[in-house]
């Protein structure tokens, strides 16, 4: 388990630290980060910030593990339709 610290930059503005999570692996911190993307994306819809916005995920010792640029969230969104039997 590690910790995770999750952090958004708006353009080149300040980094504004969200939350510290604990996950098991670099995988849950992508999943969990992706998840964060999507929920401020339904929360602030229509902000004009949202298109330069970035989700930044460093490690316990601040090391980036993943950036997720917010404009980019929906376009590796996964598209459900129906089951499949």
């Amino acid at each position: 388990m590690a910790q995770y610290q999750f952090s958004v930059r708006f353009g080149d503005g300040a980094v504004k630290p969200i939350r510290s999570v604990v996950l098991a692996d670099d995988g849950g911190a992508w999943t969990t980060g992706r998840q964060v993307v999507g929920l401020l994306n339904a929360r602030l819809e229509g902000n004009a910030q949202l298109a330069s916005a970035t989700l930044l995920v460093t490690d316990a010792r601040g090391v980036l593990i993943w950036e997720l640029p917010f404009s980019e969230a929906c376009l590796c969104a996964p598209r459900t339709f129906g089951l499949l039997h």
